[in-house]
């Protein structure tokens, strides 16, 4: 054997005695496990459908990994991709928020990333009921008791139109909140398309529905999974006083209508109301026979009046009354005298 086979013999041996089965190549390649900064990598592909049958993609609907700090919207088709994903369970939020069509509620799950491997999962999202009018009235009405005495009764009226993507059925309820004083429900009128409900001034804070002016009513809309939106609005006004009816002069088919209001009271001038002229007939449920809407008199305090453009019938017997509205549709009600046609 040559001196140089001997030597490189000798060194082999040692270096194998030195180090035993320990013995560890460098790991100076990143895709190397045994590199320090070695990070498994994979790559996660998600779909964002609509949440009730049949399914449909939501395009821009935000896609958010947040415990990898990594965040990216939906295609036209509903899709959107991550690669470079560290190995490991990771959440997926998604959602969409507010924009001129329809907003999304979150949804998140669960993925597992696995090495040069691609996950594919997918979320639904529940579509957000939306209002489309929210508003807070107040109502002045009068009336006369047994004995003849004149009373008056003061309400609110809590009106909202809402609207569901996913169908008006999908609207389970309504619920309204004045600051954290008071909160209660709406009722769905199955005759319009509205939710209302009438509440009596005492049982505002303080018994007067007044002291709620410019204080917030919150609107929410739930759906029946239980997602939900808000909108806000305010109370305006509330109109104390009540036109008098005054006469009904003559008794033919075309009588002169009669009232008087003192409308500097709760206004400055008359563009910031009108009457509303209101002939009923006289039925157990009266039904509407002639309204017109009245521009009020320059000059407040003067005798106001109407002459009925359209004839009535000749023998028959009616109600009367008169409204006043203001910009916002706060309003009070004239009692609802009778008259006939001779």
């Amino acid at each position: 054997m040559s001196m140089r086979r001997y030597i490189w013999a000798v060194f082999l041996i040692t270096l194998f005695t030195l180090t035993g089965c320990n013995w560890d190549p460098p790991h100076d390649n990143v895709f190397d496990p045994g590199n320090p900064n070695y990070k498994p990598l994979g790559s996660l592909y998600i779909k964002v459908l609509t949440y009730w049958p049949p399914q449909r993609p939501i395009g821009d609907a935000t896609v958010w990994l947040p415990e990898l700090g990594r965040l990216r919207c939906t295609d036209s088709k509903g899709e959107v991709s991550f690669s470079e994903l560290p190995e490991g369970e990771w959440w997926v939020i998604a959602y969409r928020d507010i924009i001129p069509d329809t907003a999304y509620a979150r949804d998140s799950i669960r993925v597992t990333i696995n090495q040069a491997m691609q996950t594919h999962d997918s979320l639904r999202l529940d579509a957000l009921p939306f209002f489309r009018n929210v508003r807070v009235n107040s109502k002045t009405v009068v009336d006369r008791d047994n004995q003849g005495n004149v009373y008056k009764n003061v309400y609110a009226i809590l009106t909202a139109q809402a609207d569901d993507p996913d169908g008006i059925g999908d609207i389970e309820r309504i619920e309204w909140r004045l600051l954290n004083l008071m909160e209660g429900t709406l009722d769905f009128k199955r005759d319009s398309i509205y939710w209302q409900v009438e509440i009596p001034s005492e049982d505002f804070p303080g018994g007067d529905l007044i002291n709620t002016l410019t204080l917030p009513f919150t609107f929410e809309a739930y759906d029946n999974l239980g997602n939900s939106s808000q909108s806000i609005t305010t109370l305006a006004r509330v109109i104390t006083d009540v036109p008098v009816l005054r006469s009904v002069t003559p008794a033919v088919r075309q009588p002169i209508l009669r009232w008087l209001f003192y409308w500097n009271h709760p206004f400055r001038n008359t563009d910031s109301f009108s009457y509303l002229v209101r002939i009923l007939s006289t039925d157990a449920e009266p039904e509407l026979v002639y309204q017109r809407y009245i521009s009020a008199t320059p000059e407040a305090g003067y005798e106001e009046e109407h002459l009925v453009e359209e004839p009535l019938t000749f023998g028959s017997s009616y109600l009367w009354e008169v409204w006043v509205i203001d910009l916002f549709g706060n309003h009070s009600i004239s009692l609802r005298p009778g008259f006939t046609v001779e």
